[in-house]
Formats: structure tokens, C-alpha cells, sequence
């Protein structure tokens, strides 16, 4: 009778450490919830003249169940010269589990640009995680 408490319990007590180990190692090796930013077109054209105008979707989508606040940021253009404005129809978005949430860059040309093509940046940051996608301008007279 001995034996076979001392071996119902041994089979008890590797059943825990099994349950214990698989659910630990599962809940490391899940993936953690995050999130991608993309252009919608990822490259637009403008006239080098003063009033031509294009826009890009921004889009942010959830991956792994995300959800939460991301904010949007325009990094510095790359070699731009002459004068384009940018503007964001929206600085934050918020994103559900599973979802996708975007917002419009507007770019219009308010003085002379040479021709040729440039780069600007959108920064998606939600916490200490930032994401980036760079959008190419070309600038044809």
C-alpha cells in the first residue's frame, strides 16, 4: 500500500511540474502583442509647382491582439529642398485587438521644389515600442 501512495504521489507530483513547465514555457515562447505601421500608396508624386498636392493612407494594424493608443509623429524629410507641407489629418490612434486604425498625410507644395525624390518618415510609438514606415516622394516638373 506504501508503494503505491509513494507512486500515485511521485505521478502527482510530475504531473505539476510538467503542467507548471508547459504553461511557463507557453506563456515565454507566446508572442507578445504588437503592432505595424504601412503607406497606403508607400510612394506619391507631386508637381514641382506651388498647389500640387497628394495624400497616403497611414495605417496602423494590431498583431498579436494589440490594442491601445499610438501616436503619430512625421520624422525629418531626407533631402528635401523647396518648400512641402505635410500635415496629419490625426497625431493618435487608437487600435483594437486584431484591427487596424489609419489616418491621411496630406503633402502640398507651397513654393518651388527641384524635381527628384525625397523621403519623409511616420513614427508609430505606443510605450517603449516604435515603429516606423518611409514614404517616397517624387517631385517631377
Amino acid at each position: 500500500m506504501r508503494k503505491a501512495i509513494v507512486g500515485v504521489a511521485a505521478i502527482v507530483c510530475i504531473s505539476v511540474i510538467l503542467y507548471v513547465s508547459y504553461d511557463s514555457l507557453y506563456g515565454f515562447l507566446r508572442p507578445h502583442p504588437n503592432f505595424e505601421i504601412s503607406a497606403d500608396p508607400d510612394s506619391v508624386l507631386l508637381r514641382s509647382y506651388k498647389g500640387s498636392s497628394n495624400a497616403t493612407a497611414i495605417i496602423v494594424k494590431s498583431i498579436n491582439g494589440f490594442s491601445g493608443e499610438v501616436s503619430i509623429k512625421l520624422e525629418k524629410s531626407f533631402g528635401m529642398m523647396g518648400d512641402i507641407w505635410f500635415d496629419l489629418d490625426s497625431y493618435a490612434l487608437s487600435v483594437l485587438p486584431d484591427g487596424h486604425a489609419q489616418c491621411e498625410l496630406s503633402l502640398l507644395v507651397v513654393s518651388f521644389v527641384p524635381s527628384g525624390d525625397y523621403y519623409v518618415d511616420v513614427v508609430a510609438t505606443s510605450g517603449q515600442v516604435e515603429h516606423s514606415v518611409r514614404i517616397l516622394i517624387t517631385v517631377f516638373s
